[in-house]
């Protein structure tokens, strides 16, 4: 990336996002971004709620990817 970015750029990806994430039936309450020592990224853990099947209950998930 040849730019600096800002906390609003990346709220304002997030939402528009999440937006998205939303009209799929994906409700996210929580993105965990895990990181080594040296600031590497090794993992993302979602925290959502899938609304995408056809059962009539709302599945609270926790996926690590």
């Amino acid at each position: 990336m040849g730019r600096k970015i800002n906390i609003e750029e990346v709220r304002g990806f997030l939402e528009a996002s999440n937006r998205q994430f939303e009209q799929g039936g994906i409700y996210l309450e929580r993105a965990l971004f895990k990181r080594d020592d040296n600031g590497v990224l090794t993992g993302i853990t979602l925290s959502y709620e899938d609304r995408t099947t056809s059962d009539t209950q709302e599945t609270r998930k926790e996926k690590q990817v």
